[in-house]
């Protein structure tokens, strides 16, 4: 089978410190109309980085034992609220061609900047995109798109995250090793302490999604995010991606549709 083929099947791994959030878990009820399979494996653990590689190796396994077309890693607390989703994710990754595809996801603020970024290549320096201007883009969006709009990040390029994120395992440059044997394409999270303006020191992270994108751009993989799909990232709050714009009575009824299908 493939990603063209009439069923996909999805390997779903879903990394948590414990027993998963409900939230993820009752968003398979509603994940497809028959256009997918999936197959949903755990991962536990307090290593965020090595629960995920866990996760990816199996999906990569399963890849070559020809079980599977796509690896979909799905934190649990991201909740999917479109009917289908995870048939729009793989119809907007055909679509396209996405190697790499993840819906905007806010971030667990009132800032309404979410964990999309532009990031210049071979720094650190990265710079978020907000809610409002994911919305000014196409429902399913690349680097260019973000160039066009704003020309000012014409030497930038996308970065995605990974709470609902979907990989083409077709892709041969996922099985690609160095001269060692290790895998070129994982998941790791950097660090480091540097001065910061005020002249005091700082803490800083290069996150294992953003690190993984980045790997997806240089390889010459399209790196792709998307509006498509509602969802929800849940935590001390609920953080939703819905259009700001969007007319509240419109919401209320989708709502009230999407607990009539679950």
């Amino acid at each position: 089978m493939s990603l063209n083929s009439d069923i996909v099947r999805v390997v779903r791994g879903t990394p948590t410190r414990g027993t998963p959030q409900i939230q993820s878990e009752r968003s398979i009820q509603y994940a497809t109309r028959g256009m997918c399979t999936i197959m949903p494996p755990f991962a536990s653990g307090s290593l965020l980085a090595n629960m995920f590689n866990r996760l990816w190796c199996n999906a990569l396994d399963l890849y070559e034992a020809g079980a599977a077309d796509l690896f979909l890693l799905h934190h649990d607390d991201i909740e999917p609220r479109t009917i289908c989703w995870l048939d729009v994710l793989v119809q907007e990754m055909r679509r396209t061609g996405a190697a790499i595809l993840c819906p905007v996801i806010l971030l667990k603020n009132i800032g309404g900047e979410t964990s999309t970024a532009m990031h210049i290549p071979g720094t650190w320096r990265t710079r978020r995109l907000t809610i409002e201007e994911c919305w000014q883009l196409p429902t399913t969006f690349h680097a260019t798109d973000v160039h066009k709009l704003w020309p000012r990040m014409a030497q930038t390029n996308l970065v995605i995250n990974s709470g609902l994120l979907l990989v083409d395992l077709s892709r041969p440059e996922f099985l690609r090793t160095d001269d060692d044997g290790e895998l070129e394409f994982f998941f790791t999270v950097q660090d480091r302490c540097v001065r910061g303006d005020d002249g005091r020191w700082k803490a800083e992270s290069w996150s294992e999604d953003w690190d993984f994108s980045a790997r997806c751009t240089a390889a010459g993989l399209p790196v792709y995010a998307t509006t498509a799909v509602e969802v929800i990232h849940h935590g001390n709050g609920q953080w939703c991606n819905r259009n700001p714009a969007e007319p509240p009575a419109r919401l209320a009824m989708e709502q009230k549709e999407l607990t009539h299908a679950a």
